[in-house]
């Protein structure tokens, strides 16, 4: 008699399990997913390829200059396993226009040992094959991004030794590749560049001749419109500065037509004014181009005498004619508008790299600061700039930042400058050395009070601190080049020569710094503070700029002057008592940058009272946390506790940050949902409060508003 082993139902129905559980397959020959462009808000993407664990993956993104970069799991982002596939969640959202990637990273081993003994798994083999399927699929992407040849071809791809000075290319039965110098194409080339200087030449004697022929001054308009809406007065012949005022780009020399009745206005070389005379180009581009920057440097002084606003293209670079510019020595009357510093000395690197402005919250130490970054600064991009026009005494009428930025190009400023208080009829005067627009304005002066440092810009792009005791004037720094300085009492010298200048002063204070890295971006920090009662030492803040790898640093205006209006909203708002409605000062920094990155300061924790939890790690881990993206103020709750009904329970041992008050002052309140859709009444004004109308032992809720001077 055959007997067989019983295996109980509950066993059978396991085992079942476990195989349909582990015996997966490859189904899909992809092994890449992307590419995913940002949009500033997604921090979540999937990915539809199978991997064994999260860790067999790597999440590439681009920065602003197309660079790659491998983000660290853990740190910069957390990944999931799904059926097939699955997804990631980036600490922060992909900034807009962005990039990212994610593909397969299985490492190259295979792990798994069989023997001949013990049970045997099919989950292990599978998982096995898996990996080494995986891997041929890994190896089939990269090939894909290789170069290769076709099938049938013979070439040899085997690169030629290294050879100073020449390029790589066919020989000449197009076997396979050799060096090559190339001479008829450098000649031609040579050619080229020769015909492309004449012409600018040419063009240049087309202005200077219809200039020269005029018998009256030509008016000047500063767009297109506004010359549409002139009336004819003498002058023949208008200057248009720019097509859009403050564009700097499309506009010209226009000549009054008087005897064409009929030419419809084409938008561009045809204007037609309100009394319906045609303005016609002259004939004469606004763009001047040039095949190289020595060229237009060899040519500048002859275009000296041409109208502000003339456009020229030289080896990549862009200029404006600008007569007031100093920026650069060896094209005087000129603004810069996307070359770097490499023409003043060696140890700065030239390129086109954009300016990029970034505004970020950095918790630090049980404070919340804020440092505004400044990449590849350009002349001409950070610029000191007077709220106020000074009168005869140089006294300047106060200005909030959230009322002047209508007037900036830029829509990114920071308060800068200490100021004599109180002002008398809304005015007052700047203390400390004081240089605007490479113009003194101010000498030291040895009746402020304790105003013995300023940080000083030069147009070499190189940040400086300016020390009274030194005896040097302000005359003497517009000499060796100073564009603007910023000054204030009490504000030292922080960081020198990338070493903390130790300081002794255990004042408490809102603060506000301005530093410089080793590659010339610029840092400025700002702290939220009430003078006196909250805040850091001047010795903190010099600690974080050193963190920030600032080699000089000088502190700021602080207390309540310590501002950052950052795109639409404050970033730093003013701290004391004026908070609500913004702190007026005479002058303040003016960033004007290509790429300007979203401000995000990520969840900010508010303390929790003494028996409430959150409930997961969503905020940070935080029961109750406030986030400012731009303009906008987001508040979570994620409470865990004993919630009784009816009962008022205070979840906050810790006010509402200031910062984050509604726009028009109100209590922020809203409707949490508890256990069971339990309703859970919140509101907002000092302390987080909840009245749940059901018993739960658990809240969630958020809710969104603007915050206070926002545009």
């Amino acid at each position: 008699m055959t007997t067989y082993p019983l295996f109980s139902a509950a066993a059978l129905t396991i085992a079942v399990f476990q195989t349909r559980k582990n015996a997966m397959a490859i189904s899909s020959e992809n092994r890449k997913t992307g590419i995913f462009t940002g949009d500033g808000k997604t921090t979540r993407y999937p990915f539809d390829f199978r991997i064994l664990k999260t860790e067999h993956i790597a999440v590439i993104t681009d920065d602003a200059i197309g660079n790659e970069h491998v983000l660290s799991e853990g740190r910069d982002y957390t990944a999931a396993l799904e059926t097939d596939g699955g997804h990631i969640d980036l600490a922060a959202p992909l900034g807009k226009g962005r990039r990212l990637v994610i593909i397969s990273n299985q490492p190259y081993l295979q792990p798994a040992v069989f023997t001949n003994h013990g049970g045997f798994y099919p989950a292990n083999l599978n998982d096995a094959l898996d990996k080494l399927v995986i891997q041929d699929q890994q190896i089939r992407e990269q090939v894909g991004r290789a170069l290769k040849v076709s099938v049938i071809s013979s070439v040899n791809l085997t690169l030629p030794a290294p050879s100073p000075g020449k390029g790589i290319g066919w020989n000449a039965d197009g076997s396979g590749l050799e060096n090559n110098n190339y001479p008829e194409q450098a000649a031609a080339s040579a050619e080229r560049a020769e015909d492309a200087a004449r012409q600018a030449e040419n063009e240049v004697k087309k202005v200077s001749a219809v200039l020269s022929g005029l018998k009256t001054v030509p008016t000047t308009f500063a767009s297109i419109d506004l010359l549409r809406q002139a009336v004819k007065g003498d002058s023949p012949a208008a200057i248009v500065s720019s097509y859009h005022e403050g564009q700097q780009v499309g506009g010209g020399i226009f000549i009054a037509d008087l005897k064409d009745k009929a030419s419809a206005d084409d938008g561009y070389n045809v204007i037609i004014d309100v009394a319906g005379v045609r303005w016609k180009r002259s004939g004469v581009g606004d763009v001047v181009n040039f095949e190289t920057r020595a060229r237009f440097v060899a040519s500048a002084t002859k275009m000296s005498e041409l109208p502000d606003g003339l456009t020229v293209f030289a080896g990549g670079y862009q200029y404006i004619k600008d007569a007031a510019s100093q920026y650069i020595p060896d094209l005087p009357g000129w603004l810069p508008i996307n070359e770097s510093f490499g023409h003043f000395d060696d140890t700065y690197t030239e390129s086109n790299l954009p300016t990029i402005v970034r505004c970020r919250y950095r918790a630090e130490g049980g404070k919340r600061w804020n440092i505004t970054e400044v990449i590849n600064p350009r002349p001409g991009c950070v610029k000191k700039i007077l709220l106020g026009t000074p009168d005869e005494q140089k006294k300047i009428k106060l200005q909030k930042l959230h009322e002047y930025v209508g007037g900036s190009r830029s829509r990114i400023l920071l308060s800068c400058d200490g100021w004599t208080t109180p002002p008398v009829d809304g005015k007052a005067a700047l203390q400390g050395l004081q240089i605007v627009d490479g113009k003194v304005h101010r000498d030291w002066d040895t009746s402020d009070y304790d105003t013995n440092a300023a940080a000083v810009w030069l147009r070499n792009g190189k940040l400086k601190a300016a020390k009274s005791k030194d005896g040097k004037s302000a005359a003497k720094w517009v000499e060796e080049g100073a564009e603007w300085t910023a000054s204030f009492a009490r504000g030292p010298v922080l960081v020198e020569d990338g070493r903390v200048i130790p300081n002794a002063d255990t004042y408490l204070s809102a603060r506000a710094a301005i530093g410089q890295r080793a590659d010339r971006s610029l840092v400025f920090l700002n702290l939220e503070g009430v003078s006196g009662s909250y805040g850091a030492t001047l010795q903190e803040s010099a600690q974080i700029m050193a963190d920030e790898q600032c080699v000089t640093a000088i502190a700021l205006d602080a207390g309540g002057s310590s501002q950052v209006w950052y795109g639409d909203a404050y970033a730093c708002p003013s701290s004391d008592n004026s908070f609500q409605t913004g702190r007026a000062i005479p002058s303040a920094i003016e960033i004007i940058a290509d790429i300007i990155e979203p401000y995000d300061t990520g969840w900010i924790p508010v303390a929790a009272v003494a028996g409430v939890t959150a409930g997961s790690d969503a905020q940070g881990g935080a029961a109750i946390a406030y986030r400012q993206t731009g303009k906008q103020i987001e508040m979570r709750l994620d409470v865990v506790a004993e919630l009784k009904t009816n009962k008022e329970l205070i979840i906050t041992s810790e006010s509402m940050p200031q910062r984050f008050l509604s726009k028009d002052y109100r209590p922020i309140r809203g409707m949490a949902s508890g256990f069971g859709g339990a309703p859970v009444p919140w509101w907002s004004g000092t302390y987080i409060s909840l009245l749940p109308q059901k018993d739960t032992p658990y809240a969630y809720g958020n809710a969104v508003w603007y915050s206070k001077n926002s545009k």
